[in-house]
């Protein structure tokens, strides 16, 4: 999607769900989720560009800052709320999305004067457009960074694939766009598969659902025809190879996505605990 097309109303969204997911502690998801009812704007694609950016600049937070934290002389953390997520989201749409780099700073440009900010309206231009044309030139201290994995998880990586495939798993999590959705009843899409589903090469009933928007608004979301599940779930229940009569005990069930696709996969006499 053209980010061009976005416009500043989105962007301005998008900091202030930043700006309260960070003083209110809380998941950003959770505040988009309680904020869609009123975004003034309907078009899927604002909506879909909306959550693509408030999502990703929360999940790519340590490669943002270290990146603006080389064309600002104070680091991230030393900025007020609203001018810290305003970089932060800047450098998202420059490191990580397909959108021109103009459009992105002159946008934030104009997000800042419109929450009172106009005198770091310089500093902003200054820091998003030095990083927009310097962005291939970036000297990454280490995969990680780049691709904003923490150190934890990292090494449990890297223990399990190896240090030569680590940095292709963190760029494929980072980078994963698109909610997964995998189909019940297949029959209840006998007219066709909805507009803008991508079959997942990995399950023949597990599709990526692009372009945004209310997922229960989609025709057979409240009738059970589908549900939202990554496809690794899915694979993970279908490595079980179920034929129909086992009984299943799912040690870590929440909110219990694989403990229903289990259950769905059993006859009578089979059962999920």
């Amino acid at each position: 999607m053209n980010g061009e097309s976005a416009g500043t109303a989105v962007r301005l969204a998008a900091v202030e769900i930043l700006c309260e997911s960070e003083k209110k502690d809380i998941f950003v998801n959770t505040v988009l989720r309680n904020r869609s009812s009123g975004l003034s704007f309907d078009d899927s694609r604002d909506r879909a560009f909306l959550n693509r950016l408030c999502l990703g600049t929360a999940s790519a937070r340590i490669a943002l800052d270290y990146a603006v934290s080389l064309y600002a002389k104070r680091g991230v953390d030393s900025q007020r709320p609203v001018v810290r997520q305003i970089l932060r989201a800047g450098a998202y749409e420059i490191l990580f999305m397909d959108v021109p780099g103009r459009a992105t700073v002159n946008s934030y440009v104009e997000v800042a004067g419109q929450k009172g900010f106009t005198g770091v309206k310089s500093f902003i231009n200054a820091v998003l457009r030095k990083l927009s044309e310097n962005k291939d030139e970036i000297e990454w201290p280490d995969p990680e960074t780049r691709y904003s994995m923490p150190g934890y998880p990292a090494s449990l990586i890297r223990a399990y694939v190896g240090d030569d495939r680590a940095e292709e798993v963190y760029r494929a999590l980072l980078c994963k766009d698109g909610i997964s959705v995998n189909i019940y009843d297949r029959d209840f899409y006998s007219d066709g598969i909805p507009e803008g589903w991508e079959q997942s090469p990995l399950c023949d009933h597990v599709y990526e659902m692009h372009g945004g928007g209310d997922v229960k608004k989609i025709p057979g979301y409240r009738e059970g025809a589908f549900a939202v599940q990554d496809v690794s779930s899915v694979l993970a229940v279908k490595a079980l190879h179920l034929t129909g009569s086992e009984k299943v005990l799912d040690l870590c069930a929440a909110p219990g996505g694989k403990s229903c696709l289990a259950a769905s996969m059993l006859l009578k006499g089979g059962s999920v605990l």
